[in-house]
């Protein structure tokens, strides 16, 4: 089984201000709030399409021995350490954002990644969706209906 968590992520392009222009708030009252909002959005768009919008140090766990494993969320900047449940470091090398491991084990893996190129593409979506949060919209349904325009952007 794969498990990839954040483990700390950094400052998104998409600002508060821009949250307020877009949902027609005044005032700062409200602005811590809203924070925890548009990064719960920009990780509900990151994990939908599975690219990353921000720069970010993420934790990959596989359970089963392999001797190769996709990085998730490119553009993938940086690997930083390779290791086997004992803490013993492995051998690899990256190619693209697959990781190629000498002996075939589980791991564990930690890397960066940086903005995607075309991150702007999702900022209307994260909008929308940071919107939807604030109203108190947070079904699935709602969040389904943002993504569908972002259908075949999506990378599996």
């Amino acid at each position: 089984m794969v498990t990839v968590a954040r483990i700390e992520t950094g400052d998104s392009k998409i600002t508060i201000d821009e949250v307020k222009s877009y949902i027609h708030l005044i005032g700062n009252e409200r602005d811590d709030e809203l924070q925890v909002m548009l990064d719960a959005a920009i990780a509900a768009v990151e994990d939908y399409c599975n690219i990353s919008l921000r720069p970010t140090t993420w934790k990959l766990s596989q359970d089963l021995a392999t001797d190769n494993q996709k990085l998730f969320y490119p553009p993938v900047i940086e690997v930083v350490s390779i290791n086997d449940y004992d803490g013993s470091q492995l051998q690899y090398k990256v190619l693209q954002d697959i990781v190629y491991i000498d002996t075939a084990s589980s791991f564990i893996c930690t890397y960066k990644t940086g903005e995607a190129e075309d991150a702007n593409r999702y900022k209307a979506a994260v909008l929308a969706y940071t919107g939807l949060l604030f109203d108190g919209n947070d079904d699935n349904n709602s969040f389904n209906i943002v993504m569908s325009r972002y259908l075949p952007y999506r990378m599996l």
